[in-house]
């Protein structure tokens, strides 16, 4: 398994497939402009994919998880999730609005993938649309249901936003606890204008406050649920939530992942204006796309710094 300058194990490789989202949410971006049309030929194929996968395999990396924009806009993904599986990856994941998620959680199961982290900030459908421009929080509802039916691990991923998380909680609870799947609470990413990011972020750690006083007592779990960043507490009645915090829990020395954009470009953290270009790398082949991906692993920075200001939006980076 490969190291980074500072000791951290890296297996943990989130790959966009597509910049596309059929969501406009607040918290993503501003709506202020399209998508910009990409080539084709500019995007990383499932064979590039796949290959990185390879790659990682070589290096110790033991996840992949997919995301977008939205993955499931990209066709076919099942087929994605097999080319991954056959390369050796075993743990495959996935990062999804939950809109198409009952039209393909069979499939996606049947393919390989393990997992699903699906995005609901809202259970109330007005709140839900006034968030996503979209008015289509039973589909996401069907979606979670469908991916547990089909035996996909799944687990509830809510932005927390001023003045619109507290009013949902109760409902986002519910929804966790009656499908018996964890739920994580992540703080806002300053990814987008300052002004709304201003209007809209509510620190983690006054959430957890709200919720120890007004809900239930936060019982620590220590038990690993994933390879990501989220601290994990019980609720008196058995839910399990989650926190990931960039501003008032700071994770960086547990950091075990690289990113890679749907353009091939490897940004070694978050929080660092460091962006590694690739894809002509990836398609020389194999031994070259190692090489790669331990340049991007060497590129890690001690810990990343949230009020740096540098353009890549979240859709395109991948969450």
């Amino acid at each position: 398994m490969v190291k980074d300058p500072f000791g951290r194990k890296i297996e943990y490789i989130r790959i966009s497939v597509i910049d596309h989202c059929n969501f406009m949410c607040k918290y993503c971006t501003t709506g202020t402009h399209g998508f910009e049309k990409v080539p084709k030929e500019e995007i990383l194929s499932f064979e590039d994919i796949a290959r990185i996968a390879e790659a990682g395999k070589h290096l110790g990396i033991k996840k992949i998880r997919l995301t977008g924009g939205e993955p499931l806009v990209r066709h076919p993904l099942p087929k994605l999730v097999s080319m991954i599986r056959d390369v050796g990856i075993e743990n495959i994941s996935i990062t999804t609005n939950g809109y198409y998620l009952s039209i393909y959680a069979n499939e996606l199961k049947e393919a390989g993938l393990k997992s699903a982290n699906v995005s609901i900030d809202a259970v109330d459908p007005e709140t839900f649309k006034h968030i996503t421009g979209v008015d289509a929080v039973h589909l996401v509802l069907k979606g979670i249901d469908s991916a547990l039916d089909a035996g996909l691990k799944v687990k509830l991923n809510t932005v927390v936003m001023k003045d619109i998380t507290i009013k949902e909680l109760p409902a986002l609870l519910e929804l966790a606890r009656t499908r018996n799947v964890p739920l994580r609470f992540i703080e806002l990413m300053p990814k987008i204008d300052a002004d709304t990011w201003n209007n809209m972020f509510f620190r983690i750690s006054d959430l957890k406050e709200y919720i120890e006083k007004n809900i239930s007592p936060l019982t620590p779990i220590h038990a690993e649920l994933g390879k990501g960043p989220s601290t994990y507490y019980k609720l008196e009645d058995g839910t399990i939530i989650g926190f990931i915090a960039f501003f008032s829990m700071n994770y960086c020395r547990r950091c075990n992942r690289i990113r890679i954009d749907s353009r091939g470009n490897i940004y070694p953290c978050l929080f660092a204006p460091i962006k590694i270009p690739g894809l002509h790398r990836i398609r020389a082949g194999l031994e070259e796309t190692i090489e790669f991906l331990k340049e991007g692993i060497q590129a890690k920075p001690e810990h990343g710094d949230p009020g740096a200001k540098w353009s890549v939006e979240m859709r395109n980076i991948g969450g």
